[in-house]
């Protein structure tokens, strides 16, 4: 649990928050609570797209948390870095330049890691402060899929996971 609140809070530092007159962010004044957050209405709009070729006019393979099978298929390499690249929000719907020459990057420097776009554009392309509002889901569900590969990695305390997360900011 420790590690979720870690993560979310990495998360939301990254995403500046807006600053506009008469918007309300939801549960503001709540704090952290796990179960606040919707995860029935972002079901399906949070993928995980491993990428295996520099090239990401190509497709990638996609992860699904709770999904062996789907390791097997992407060719996931359980002894391997894996690097988890979060964008922000979005106005345009689709990836900034700088989203591909980073990826490729990544790929370049680290190329025997597993390399997994988070791709929550759906989420993202809303108005500022509604993108704002779907982090929390956002978070939960990236720390979710994080539990669940550290345990099919076998990645269980003490040894620490090797796992790396880049959150990116248009």
């Amino acid at each position: 649990m420790n590690h979720k609140i870690i993560f979310l809070w990495t998360f939301l530092l990254h995403l500046p928050f807006a600053v506009v007159e008469n918007t309300v962010l939801k549960d503001e004044d709540e704090g952290f609570d796990e179960s606040s957050a919707d995860h029935t209405t972002t079901r399906g709009m949070i993928k995980y797209n491993m990428r295996k070729n520099l090239d990401l006019d190509q497709e990638g393979c996609y992860l699904q948390t709770g999904k062996k099978a789907c390791l097997e298929e992407c060719g996931f390499n359980a002894t391997a870095k894996t690097i988890f690249i979060i964008h922000g929000w979005t106005m345009s719907g689709i990836y900034e330049a700088w989203m591909y020459k980073l990826v490729s990057a990544v790929m370049q420097r680290e190329n025997e890691a597993n390399v997994v776009i988070v791709d929550w554009i759906p989420l993202a392309q809303q108005l500022y402060p509604d993108a704002v509002n779907h982090t929390l889901a956002v978070g939960l569900d990236i720390a979710n899929m994080l539990d669940w590969l550290q345990v099919c990695m076998g990645n269980n305390p003490p040894q620490p996971p090797k796992i790396m997360v880049l959150v990116t900011d248009a």
